[in-house]
C-alpha cells in the first residue's frame, strides 16, 4: 500500500523531468513555482519530494491571475462584460490586440493584493500620457504581473540554471502571456496538452508505487500544446523594466503606505 502527494508536490512529477534546471509553474489565481533540489539549505520554502531523499523548493505569489482579473475589471470592464455575455475568453480577446514585441514606457506595479512580505503594499501605474491607448495599457499590465512573478521566483536558488519552464494553469492559455514569460526569464516555456499536471503527477506516483517505473523520469512526458522560445532582443527591455519597478518600490514604499491610509 502507498499514498500519493498533495497537488503542489504532484505537479512537478506530472512533467516527468525531475531535474534542477526544469521549473514547473502553475499560474492561476495564485502562481506556484517548484524546482527539484537535493538539499534544503538556504531555500525559501522546502517540502518533501514524492521521491524519498529529494525536496522541492517552492515560491507562491498572490499577484497572478487574481491581480490580472482585478486589473482587467478596473480598466476594461466593458470588454470583460462583453466577453462574459458572449461566453468568450476575455484574456484571449485582449491579447489579440497586442504583440509580444510591443514596447512601451508604462510601468505597472502589480501588487493589487499586497505582497508575501507586506500585505499593505499597493499597485500603481507610471508613465501614462494623454496619448496612451488601451493596447499599451493591456501590455503594461501583463508585463507588470509577469515581472512581479519573476521577482518572486528570483528567490529560488540557481534560477539562472533553469533552461525550461513547464507552464500550467489559466496563465498558460494565452500565447502573448507565454511569450512574455519566455522573454522575461529568457528560457523556453512549454505548455502541456494536459492542463491537469497534478493529476498526471498522481498517476506517475501510482506507476512508481506499483513498480511500473523506477523513477519519475521514466514516466511518459506530457504532449506539448504550445512552445515559446525567448526573444533575445527583448531581454534588455525587460531587465530595464524589472529594475525600474524595483527602484519605484524602494523609493516609494513609505509614500504608498501613507497613501493607503487616506481611505
Amino acid at each position: 500500500m502507498f499514498v500519493g502527494a498533495d497537488d503542489i508536490s504532484a505537479c512537478p512529477a506530472g512533467v516527468a523531468e525531475p531535474t534542477a534546471n526544469v521549473m514547473v509553474s502553475a499560474f492561476g489565481i495564485w502562481s506556484v513555482s517548484c524546482l527539484n533540489v537535493d538539499d534544503t539549505e538556504l531555500l525559501p520554502v522546502a517540502i518533501n519530494h514524492v521521491e524519498k531523499g529529494r525536496f522541492l523548493t517552492v515560491v507562491g505569489d498572490g499577484n497572478a491571475g487574481a491581480a490580472l482579473d482585478a486589473a482587467l475589471k478596473m480598466f476594461f470592464a466593458d470588454q470583460v462584460e462583453k466577453s462574459s455575455a458572449e461566453g468568450s475568453n476575455v484574456y484571449e480577446c485582449l491579447q489579440r490586440q497586442i504583440s509580444p514585441e510591443d514596447r512601451n514606457g508604462v510601468l505597472f506595479v502589480p501588487h493589487l493584493l499586497g505582497t508575501m512580505l507586506d500585505s499593505t503594499a499597493t499597485s500603481g501605474l507610471l508613465g501614462l500620457r494623454s496619448s496612451t491607448d488601451r493596447r499599451v495599457l493591456i501590455k503594461a499590465i501583463l508585463e507588470g504581473i509577469l515581472l512581479g512573478y519573476y521577482a518572486n521566483v528570483s528567490l529560488l536558488p540557481n534560477l539562472n540554471a533553469v533552461g525550461k519552464i513547464w507552464l500550467t494553469g489559466g496563465g498558460s492559455r494565452g500565447d502573448v502571456t507565454g511569450q512574455i514569460m519566455a522573454d522575461v526569464f529568457q528560457c523556453d516555456v512549454t505548455v502541456a496538452e494536459d492542463s491537469e499536471l497534478p493529476a498526471r503527477g498522481a498517476a506517475a506516483c501510482a506507476l512508481k508505487g506499483l513498480g511500473r517505473v523506477q523513477s519519475f523520469s521514466d514516466a511518459p512526458l506530457p504532449g506539448v500544446r504550445r512552445y515559446f522560445i525567448p526573444n533575445p532582443e527583448m531581454a534588455d527591455y525587460y531587465a530595464a523594466k524589472a529594475e525600474l519597478i524595483r527602484r519605484v518600490l524602494l523609493g516609494t514604499e513609505d509614500l504608498l503606505k501613507q497613501v493607503s491610509k487616506l481611505s
